[in-house]
């Protein structure tokens, strides 16, 4: 008697199919990059941006596989980062939310219906922000700097390890690979290639 086997595979998805948050800066110049991965326009009419306890309402439209950008000063963006060519939104209060917290923050974001499209979190998250819910990450993503990016860019597992330092900040372009390998990482990379006569600069 021969007996079928079937195989069933359950493929976890890397790459969202909406909008996500994909670089933040919490440092002086605050900013948060949003990737479009889909291969259509969207809106941001009524859209909202959030941290841990304030809001603001987005304007503007991201384009397929394009960026869109929210900075709390825009002309500083600018002698930052002169040759960003991607749509920015200001909020009128200069401050992204309620300004967001290097040490422990989150931001979410958030449709016309009022639906959690995308969020992350960073530090140890607390029950009394404003917005605090309980699918928040514990402890959200490790912060040793004032950036972080999802590296590969736009990969969305829903989990801070999606999330990494990168070498440089990208605003309005793709995050780099390479950047986001840890030091583990990088140790196990140069002890395999070492051992085979490669070189390290």
């Amino acid at each position: 008697m021969k007996r079928l086997v079937v195989l069933i595979f359950i493929a976890f998805p890397l790459f969202a199919g909406h909008l996500v948050l994909n670089e933040v800066s919490m440092g002086s110049l605050q900013w948060v990059e949003i990737y479009n991965p889909t291969s259509s326009n969207i809106s941001l009419e009524g859209w909202k941006i959030r941290n841990r306890s304030g809001e603001d309402v987005l304007h503007g439209t991201v384009s397929p596989h394009s960026y869109f950008l929210i900075v709390n000063y825009r002309d500083n963006f600018h002698v930052v980062f002169p040759n960003v060519t991607a749509p920015i939104f200001e909020p009128v209060d200069h401050s992204i939310g309620s300004g967001l917290n290097r040490s422990a923050d989150m931001l979410q974001l958030v449709n016309p219906e009022g639906e959690v499209v995308d969020q992350i979190n960073w530090g140890t998250p607390d029950p009394s922000w404003r917005y605090y819910t309980v699918s928040l990450w514990y402890p959200g993503i490790l912060v040793n700097s004032e950036l972080i990016a999802r590296i590969p860019n736009g990969r969305d597992r829903d989990s801070a390890t999606d999330w990494r330092v990168p070498s440089n900040p990208t605003p309005g372009s793709e995050n780099p690979v390479m950047s986001g390998l840890d030091s583990s990482s990088w140790g196990k990379i140069k002890a395999l290639f070492g051992s085979s006569g490669g070189r390290f600069l």
